[in-house]
Formats: C-alpha cells, structure tokens, sequence
C-alpha cells in the first residue's frame, strides 16, 4: 500500500476527492508513491484539518438515513482527536468547558 492509497483509503468516509487527497499529500510532505508510513500519512492528514473540514460535506441523506451538519462536525471532532492521539499530539478540536464563575 502506498501513502496515496492510505490517505484516500482513510479520507474516503468523508467523500475527499483525488484533488483533495493530493492536497493533502503535496502539503503535508507525504509522497504519494512510497511505500506507506502510516504515522507521516496521519500527521499530513492532521496538519490539513481545516483544508478537510471545508471540504466536507454536512448534510448527506441516503437510504432512510440522513446526517446533519451536527452530526458531520462531531464525527470530525471525533475523527481528529483520536488521530491527534495516535500521533502523540493532544485533542484540538472540540469545546473547552471554562469556569468562568469569578466573573460573576
């Protein structure tokens, strides 16, 4: 499996075209016909975040079944976290809980 093959494989469940998974090699320093290193993939991948998010689609019905924007955004939040962690970087995506309550 090359790096091409990895990244495409794992920006698939986000409808990413070949011009987005191009991108995101070409950005990321991934070279697209080596041999695959899952770790250089996943950071090219992470480091693209906002590229991927915008080119998400957020409302998608198929079938019965339909996913809003909500529900597209936390399976990103969820999707980047969990990359974040396996690449020993921490979650940056999703909301901090602050407390506030001295300024009241």
């Amino acid at each position: 499996m090359t790096n091409h093959e990895y990244i495409s494989a794992t920006l698939s469940q986000f409808s990413a075209t070949d011009e987005l998974v191009r991108l995101v090699e070409f950005k990321g320093g991934a070279n697209p016909d080596a041999f695959c290193d899952v770790s250089v993939c996943n950071k090219a991948i992470l480091d693209n975040e906002s590229l991927i998010r915008l080119n998400t689609k957020r409302s998608v019905s198929e079938g019965g079944m339909s996913i809003s924007w909500q529900d597209a955004d936390k399976l990103l939040d969820d999707f980047f976290n969990g990359l974040a962690e396996s690449v020993g970087e921490h979650p940056r995506s999703g909301s901090v809980i602050r407390d506030a309550s001295d300024l009241w």
